[in-house]
């Protein structure tokens, strides 16, 4: 077939309402280009995108018997449920081991953005909207407090 009759057959193709293959060919490389660059841009859930927000936070609660007593408070309102009182584990896993199930190094940044934008494709929920980051801050305060008096408990039991 010569360019002259392909050419014919694509503007009949279009005079029928279907695209030219061309057409269909530069449209699907555009989607998958932008596809390609979207995935290359977004973060790839919401707790990836806070763990880029929050990395570098320090907690300036740690340590602080007023703002822990708040955390455990808040935490008993909001955590207890699913991790049991006192962080010990439940529905979801234990919060007290000073090891967390989600988190790579156990970083405030991590536990900050576990907190506030939940775990995609697991029973744990984003809590963002319904505390702010001081709140977050102070519950994970607690969570460290708890989990350091639990170690300190097993080390003197093993002695």
């Amino acid at each position: 077939m010569n360019l002259k009759k392909a050419d014919e057959k694509m503007q009949n193709l279009s005079k029928d309402g279907k695209a030219p293959l061309t057409q269909v060919v530069v449209a699907l490389l555009l989607t998958i280009g932008i596809a390609v660059m979207l995935s290359v841009t977004l973060p790839s859930s919401p707790s990836q995108a806070a763990s880029e927000d929050y990395n570098d936070i320090e907690n300036e609660f740690e340590g602080d018997a007023e703002a822990i007593e708040y955390g455990r408070q808040r935490y008993a309102r909001r955590c207890a449920y699913c991790h049991g009182g006192g962080g010990a584990g439940a529905k979801g896993p234990s919060l007290t081991r000073g090891k967390f199930k989600y988190s790579r190094k156990g970083l405030t940044s991590e536990l900050y953005s576990i907190i506030a934008g939940g775990i995609p494709n697991t029973q744990m929920g984003a809590f963002g909207r319904l505390l702010d980051g001081d709140e977050i801050l102070k519950i994970i305060a607690y969570i460290r407090q708890e989990s350091a008096r639990r170690a300190a408990e097993e080390q003197s039991q093993d002695e």
